[in-house]
């Protein structure tokens, strides 16, 4: 259950006429270095939601999620670099939404986190235990949060616009859990384009929620 990737690029309704679009900025962020990741400590207010709208017609969002340890400002900086690439920044909406703050341990004090590892998770085989049960509410509570967030984006986009979801390390294991669980409505179906994932795994909680009762 437990997967790591290093590049997933997952590509929905390739008939798009926005597949080309869509194909070269994955093509893009896989060719960026390995992002690496220092502890920024926590600034005040980090828990807003980091929002760039787009000067003219608004086609496209794309929602970055940051890594563990991280801040929003990390996947705004990639987003513009991946919007500006491609020549589509004019009718791009970008969203970064920030992790809680909470206790990274020692070295790292506060930081902000999608949810606490195990102490023993670290590069951990496949047979890992299971998050305990306080940190497995915390994925629950973060999942519940960022698919209110990803059905009010699309709510914003125009019939034919198109959302894209990627996140980092941690931030990617956050995506693909929100994706797995998310069933937004039929009419904003076709405008969840794809996924983006740079370094991430799929935690195995994913998959036992999944098949289990679902969170409410």
């Amino acid at each position: 259950l437990k997967r790591k990737f290093k590049h997933c690029v997952f590509i929905v309704h390739e008939e798009s006429t926005h597949s080309t679009q869509l194909t070269t900025l994955a093509s893009f962020i896989n060719s960026m270095a390995p992002w690496t990741t220092s502890n920024p400590g926590v600034e005040e207010g980090g828990m807003e939601l980091w929002e760039e709208e787009p000067q003219g017609d608004h086609w496209y969002t794309v929602v970055g999620l940051h890594s563990c340890h991280g801040q929003p400002k990390h996947p705004m900086e990639w987003m513009k670099k991946m919007v500006c690439q491609n020549g589509i920044e004019s009718n791009t909406r970008l969203v970064a939404p920030c992790a809680p703050a909470r206790d990274g341990g020692p070295g790292w004090g506060d930081s902000y986190q999608w949810f606490p590892y195990r102490e023993d998770d670290v590069d951990a085989p496949a047979w890992v235990a299971l998050l305990p049960d306080a940190q497995w509410q915390m994925l629950r509570a973060e999942r519940r949060r960022l698919a209110e967030l990803l059905t009010a984006e699309l709510e914003r986009l125009p019939p034919n616009g198109k959302l894209l979801v990627f996140g980092v390390s941690q931030g990617a294991t956050m995506a693909m859990d929100v994706l797995v669980h998310f069933r937004p409505g039929r009419q904003h179906l076709q405008k969840l384009a794809g996924f983006m994932s740079r370094r991430g795994l799929v935690q195995p909680e994913t998959f036992k929620d999944r098949v289990g009762p679902c969170p409410r």
